[in-house]
C-alpha cells in the first residue's frame, strides 16, 4: 500500500481536471491528476465538441501542444432550420435562420472534438512534468471539511492504496499511487 502527499488531487483527467492542473501549476501549486481510464481510452473516445471563444484562447495559450487553431475549424455562426407553419415557405421546406456570432458578439466558436482537446492537454501536462496517473480508481474521499483530506483508491493492478493524515502544516491531500503514467 502506497501513500503520497500532494497539495491537490484532481479526480478525472477530463478537460476540467487537466485545465485545473495547468492553472494550479501556473500559480505554483502542485497537483496529481488521477483517472480510472487508461491514456489510450481517454484520448481515443470520440466525442463531439464545440469550444467557445474564451476556451479556445485558453487552450491556445497552454503551449505548443495545442492544435485548437490549426486542426479545429472556426465557426462564425450557425443556421437553424425549421418550418414556420405560416405558409411562407414551400411545403416541406424548412426556413433557414442564420445566427451570426461574429457580427453579434465579435467572437467565434471552434469545432474541435473533445478527444482532440484531451490529446493536447495531456501532452501539455506531461511536457510540463505534471503527475498524471491513469488506471487509478478512487474509492473514497474523506475529510474534505478538515485540514487533512484523504483519498483512497486502487492502482491499475487492483492493489489497494490508502492515505494517512499529513504531517505538513498546510492543508494537503493524500493521493493513491496508481500505476500507469
Amino acid at each position: 500500500m502506497t501513500t503520497e502527499h500532494t497539495r491537490v488531487a484532481i479526480v478525472g483527467a477530463g478537460p476540467a481536471g487537466l485545465v485545473l492542473s495547468h492553472l494550479l501549476a501556473q500559480a505554483g501549486i502542485e497537483s496529481i491528476v488521477l483517472d480510472q481510464r487508461s491514456r489510450e481510452q481517454i484520448e481515443g473516445t470520440i466525442r463531439a465538441g464545440i469550444v467557445e471563444h474564451g476556451a479556445a484562447e485558453l487552450l491556445a495559450s497552454i503551449g505548443d501542444t495545442s492544435r485548437v487553431h490549426t486542426v479545429g475549424h472556426r465557426h462564425d455562426g450557425i443556421e437553424l432550420h425549421f418550418s414556420s407553419g405560416d405558409g411562407a415557405s414551400p411545403a416541406g421546406e424548412p426556413e433557414a435562420h442564420r445566427i451570426d456570432f461574429a457580427a453579434l458578439t465579435g467572437r467565434s466558436v471552434w469545432l474541435y472534438p473533445q478527444h482532440e482537446v484531451l490529446i493536447d492537454l495531456i501532452a501539455a501536462r506531461l511536457a510540463a512534468g505534471q503527475d498524471l496517473r491513469f488506471g487509478c480508481t478512487v474509492t473514497a474521499v474523506a475529510g474534505v471539511e478538515s485540514d487533512r483530506p484523504r483519498i483512497a483508491g486502487t492502482t491499475a493492478e487492483g492493489k489497494p492504496s490508502r492515505s494517512r493524515p499529513s504531517s505538513w502544516s498546510a492543508p494537503t491531500v493524500r493521493a493513491a499511487s496508481c500505476g500507469q503514467r
